[in-house]
């Protein structure tokens, strides 16, 4: 969590207007404690559908890749 908190004070991100992309359940667990929205890639770890299973609940949008994490956060402000 440090380093997210430390890159939101560094760049004044409001937090409620930002995304966490990841691979992971803790990626997602961070999104949600940060009071962003987290976008979990297929790709990694998620590749795996029992990780995929243990992030759902902190998972705003699931992409099959980095690309279409890039078009959901592109079009979430529509």
């Amino acid at each position: 969590m440090f380093l997210y908190e430390r890159a939101a004070s560094d760049h004044q991100l409001e937090m409620a207007h930002s995304f966490v992309v990841g691979d992971s359940p803790d990626d997602m667990r961070a999104a949600r404690n940060l009071g962003a929205r987290g976008c979990l890639v297929r790709t990694g770890w998620a590749a795996d559908r029992h990780v995929i299973e243990l992030a759902r609940q902190d998972t705003a949008f699931l992409a099959d890749s980095i690309t279409g994490a890039v078009d959901w956060i592109l079009n979430a402000g529509a």
